[in-house]
C-alpha cells in the first residue's frame, strides 16, 4: 500500500500600477508564485518525494472573472537510485476563468 500526499502552495502579489519595465505595453496586475510537492509513504513506495513542481508567472485581470498568465514552470522528478533526477523546463500560458459553468435549476 502506498499513501500519497500532495501539498500545494500558491501566493499572488499585486503589482503597483507604475511599470518599472517599459518592455510591456500593458503592465501586469499581479505576480504568482506556486509550489507543489508530491510525497509517497508506505512499504511499497520506491521513493519518498515523487515530484516537485515550482512556477512563477505574471498576470493580467481581463475582467472580474477572467485572468491571463504567462510564466515559467519547473518540474523535478527524482530518480529511485539517488537524489539526481529529471528536470522539465516549461513556458506556461494560462487562461483562468471563475465563471459558473454549472447549470442552474430553472424555476417555473
Amino acid at each position: 500500500m502506498i499513501i500519497a500526499i500532495r501539498d500545494i502552495t500558491r501566493s499572488d502579489f499585486a503589482i503597483a500600477s507604475q511599470p518599472t519595465c517599459h518592455c510591456l505595453e500593458i503592465p501586469p496586475d499581479y505576480m504568482s508564485l506556486y509550489n507543489e510537492v508530491f510525497v509517497n509513504f508506505g512499504p511499497h513506495s520506491r521513493r519518498t518525494m515523487d515530484q516537485n513542481i515550482s512556477a512563477a508567472a505574471i498576470g493580467w485581470n481581463l475582467g472580474p472573472k477572467l485572468q491571463f498568465e504567462i510564466g515559467y514552470l519547473l518540474e523535478y522528478f527524482p530518480e529511485t537510485t539517488g537524489i539526481l533526477g529529471r528536470y522539465h523546463h516549461v513556458v506556461q500560458i494560462n487562461l483562468i476563468s471563475t465563471l459558473p459553468f454549472s447549470r442552474r435549476k430553472l424555476s417555473r
